[in-house]
């Protein structure tokens, strides 16, 4: 990714460490499948089962970068169908990075170093790039869902603790 620009303007290697490994395994995906898959196919290729965690990343991160064209079928007998997704000509050179990253056999020091930098970077990217007023709020709400899970717990005791273990998935 050469420094060129991406479809909202964004430099492409800052595309590259804003994207989360969830976005970067959707894009994998899309392309491992021949550059068009819809959101059911992803979901089964990259074993990410949250649909909305799907989702997230393909409206909120990968289609306003210009990787992804979203197409909605119209509904089958009133059911909605899943959003195809085909990767755009950016999207796929992308894709072409990533698995040449990946296959990069180049041990060198420097190069050893670059690639822990970028992800580094990736890993920082979701909380890294919120401004103040979105990790203040982020806090805010984090402290409000512990408070309350604690009142529960004191509360509730082990039928909250079978109400959790019945919801979530840890």
């Amino acid at each position: 990714m050469s420094g060129s620009a991406g479809a909202d303007g964004s430099d492409e290697s800052d595309v590259e460490t804003e994207l989360d490994w969830q976005a970067h395994a959707i894009i994998e995906a899309i392309h491992d499948n021949g550059g068009t898959a819809d959101t059911s196919e992803i979901r089964a290729i990259t074993g990410i089962d949250d649909y909305n965690v799907v989702l997230y990343r393909l409206n909120k991160k990968l289609e306003p970068h210009g990787l992804v064209d979203l197409m909605q079928p119209d509904p089958d007998g009133g059911r909605p169908r899943a959003k195809v997704v085909t990767l755009t000509e950016q999207g796929k050179a992308f894709a072409e990075r990533l698995t040449t990253d990946e296959d990069d056999s180049d041990d060198s020091p420097v190069s050893i170093i670059e690639r822990i930098d970028r992800l580094e970077a990736q890993m920082n990217a979701p909380y890294g790039s919120w401004d103040t007023e979105n990790r203040q709020e982020y806090e805010y709400v984090l402290e409000g869902m512990v408070a309350m899970r604690d009142f529960l717990r004191e509360k509730h005791g082990e039928e909250f603790e079978e109400f959790m273990t019945e919801h979530t998935s840890s």
